[in-house]
């Protein structure tokens, strides 16, 4: 493989590109796994799919954190987001409260809570809560990941994120 710049391209970043672009596959196969784990059936598979999946969500938040706007992810923009954005506002504010401090307590309250239960009570489905709540984080990133130009949550004024564009250049002049 080789980069826009015929370079080699790293077997690596190859992976983790992958993975980042995996997550709602890996999130659709998972499920149902995990589902049949709370039951105590596919103990172990459901516990690789767990695995995948957040390995996919830590690939995909560095993709998007940490490299620059690729071709698939402008591809996975819909064509109607704004109308999506619109129809799809809860699943937006969930993104933002589940990066939040009071989302990110939560979460470590559900986590905390099931390893206790688990020391007394040991069963699969106390994995459930946490499981959904891992499930409802993963999917509402993806959507917001794909919709966040027009998120009605993200603050893009009074001092949040400010994309910088270059100052048009006036038709009838040329470059210097």
């Amino acid at each position: 493989m080789t980069t826009a710049a015929g370079g080699p391209r790293g077997v690596a970043s190859a992976i983790w590109s992958f993975a980042a672009h995996a997550v709602p596959i890996a999130l659709c196969v998972a499920i149902p796994f995990r589902v049949a784990y709370w039951f105590g059936l596919l103990t172990a598979v459901g516990t690789a799919a767990q695995v995948v999946v957040f390995l996919c969500w830590v690939a995909y938040v560095a993709h998007e954190r940490l490299a620059p706007l690729c071709v698939r992810c402008i591809d996975a923009v819909p064509a109607d987001a704004p109308t999506q954005a619109r129809r799809r506002r809860r699943t937006l504010r969930l993104f933002h409260f589940t990066v939040s401090p009071p989302g990110i307590v939560t979460f470590a309250v559900l986590l905390v809570g099931m390893w206790t239960l688990s020391a007394f009570h040991p069963s699969n489905w106390l994995s459930a809560p946490t499981d959904v709540w891992m499930f409802a984080t993963v999917w509402s990133g993806w959507v917001h990941h794909r919709l966040r130009p027009w998120c009605p949550y993200c603050d893009w004024e009074d001092g949040g994120y400010v994309e910088e564009s270059p100052d048009p250049i006036p038709r009838d002049s040329t470059r210097r």
